[in-house]
């Protein structure tokens, strides 16, 4: 075996924000957006509500920051839409 191909044995695999998988516990608006088909604003609307729950990582007297959603949250919410029906 080459010192290339254990090299590539030994490295993980690099992921990319579009690559995020649906099993992950955080993800972005636009992730939860792609992976549940929720429109922008209804996940906001639904952050204001309390219905779904997010982290903001931001430097505190900073006016930006990344607002990641529990995608635990998002599921509960659908399921329990799914109970209603």
């Amino acid at each position: 075996m080459t010192k290339q191909s254990k090299r590539n044995q030994l490295t993980p695999e690099r992921s990319h924000a579009a690559d995020v998988k649906p099993q992950s516990e955080f993800c972005r608006v636009p992730d939860v957006q792609r992976i549940f088909g929720l429109k922008r604003g209804v996940v906001y609307r639904l952050l204001n509500e309390g219905r779904i729950r997010s982290v903001s990582l931001s430097t505190p007297g900073h006016a930006k920051g990344c607002r990641l959603i529990n995608v635990a949250s998002v599921r509960a919410f659908l399921a329990s839409l799914e109970k209603l029906t």
